[in-house]
């Protein structure tokens, strides 16, 4: 089996029903609050591309994510899992998992890095909070 992060990104909403990924505004890079600390807001969504080699599949795929304060390096949140894949694949095919993170405080204004991983594959972007009036 041949594992590759598809995507990762923030969203205002997600879920996954049936093996399908529904996304409500999707690719958020930027949040404004009337103050700080406030609640993140989002939804984490990471994809991974699963390719079948010809054989029965039994694997765990490691994934984590962390979130980190650029001014400091502080981390904000991290998380672990491990995601198991088995059976019979003949197809390639597209996982869609979702975290939600709307409750997860955010200290202050500024930039954060989020960094996904999944397996050797990694995912990272800024995510930039902001005061709004």
């Amino acid at each position: 089996m041949k594992m590759k992060l598809a995507t990762a990104f923030l969203a205002d909403a997600a879920n996954v029903r049936e093996g399908l990924l529904n996304v409500l505004s999707g690719f958020v890079n930027q949040i404004q609050r009337p103050e700080y600390p406030a609640a993140l807001g989002v939804a984490l969504v990471i994809v991974v591309e699963i390719e079948p080699m010809g054989e029965d599949v039994n694997s765990l795929i490691q994934l984590s994510f962390e979130l980190h304060r650029d001014l400091d390096g502080a981390e904000i949140a991290a998380s672990e899992a491990e995601l198991e894949i088995k059976g019979d694949m003949l197809r390639r095919a597209f996982i869609p998992i979702t975290l939600p993170l709307h409750d997860l405080e955010i200290p202050e204004t500024g930039t954060y890095s989020l960094t996904v991983r999944a397996g050797d594959e990694e995912v990272g972007f800024e995510l930039y909070a902001d005061l709004v009036d």
